[in-house]
């Protein structure tokens, strides 16, 4: 319930920091540590997210389940081979978020930018 009322509040504040005051939150690509399946549901339905946001870390929880700190690896992980694997590149969210958890359910937030690819 902590990071239910407390999610919203949070994004705002870590978005603030890089200019956009208000995003949408499904144009965003999500990074979220699968601590269980409340939590993602809570954050899913808090901020009204689409299932495919969080569907790497709904299926890093499953394969793997919470495996402490190094499981945001693992998710960050899976998004990447999805985005790899995705056929319109164009329509990939240049903007991110990834959170994770800790202890007394506080909230790690970063805003992340979508790697930019150079060919020569």
């Amino acid at each position: 319930m902590l990071i239910k009322d407390n999610i919203h509040q949070c994004l705002l504040h870590a978005f603030r920091s890089v200019g956009n005051m208000d995003p949408d939150w499904n144009d965003l690509f999500w990074a979220v540590h699968p601590g269980g399946r409340t939590i993602l549901d809570n954050i899913e339905g808090k901020l009204e997210l689409k299932p495919s946001k969080l569907a790497a870390s709904r299926n890093v929880l499953r394969e793997y389940g919470n495996m402490s700190g190094v499981t945001i690896a693992f998710v960050l992980d899976e998004l990447r081979h999805r985005r790899e694997n995705e056929v319109d590149e164009q329509h990939q969210p240049e903007w991110g978020v990834m959170l994770a958890f800790g202890p007394g359910i506080t909230i790690e937030t970063m805003v992340l930018h979508k790697p930019m690819i150079m060919i020569n």
